[in-house]
């Protein structure tokens, strides 16, 4: 059963439900084609997808146990730790910002780590694995200009044709 504290991390998602509901309630929605119903359902549906994966991301921070050691495959410990710093995803359901806690040295030369990014298995850019293979499938039929097109029509996520 989600806590209040659980459930305050959904408020944006609750409120683009509510809003939602509201709209597709109204007298006006009532004279709509199923065209635009059906339109403004899934623009609106995949914004609502976009805020619930914000709010999990936006949980799991919090959540975010402090590890007192990190250690790196170069066998570097990495002592200090910075909070909320971000990363940018680009998802099926448009973009969201991870905040995570990374660890570093003060050695410029030694990346610092970000233990979550590795519980999450994110790709090393911006692109979603899901958003990737949506990708992948749409550019064996069609251009990558086409697929580009296809991808900001259908989903919430964006790409240009270069990362294609």
């Amino acid at each position: 059963m989600p806590t209040d504290l659980s459930l305050s991390f959904f408020e944006s998602a609750l409120a683009q439900f509510n809003e939602l509901v509201d709209r597709l309630s109204s007298a006006d929605s009532q004279n709509w084609e199923h065209g635009k119903l059906e339109r403004y359902i899934h623009e609106s549906g995949t914004e609502l997808l976009r805020r619930l994966y914000q709010g999990h991301l936006d949980l799991r921070y919090a959540s975010e146990d402090y590890q007192s050691e990190v250690v790196g495959s170069d066998g570097e410990t990495r002592p200090h730790r910075r909070k909320q710093t971000q990363r940018n995803l680009e998802t099926l359901f448009g973009e969201v910002t991870l905040n995570r806690v990374g660890y570093s040295t003060q050695k410029p030369e030694v990346s610092a780590l970000y233990p979550s990014d590795g519980i999450l298995n994110l790709p090393p850019d911006k692109y979603s694995d899901e958003l990737r293979k949506r990708v992948a499938v749409e550019a064996s039929k069609v251009s990558f200009s086409e697929t580009s097109r296809t991808i900001s029509s259908t989903t919430g996520g964006a790409i240009g044709k270069r990362q294609m």
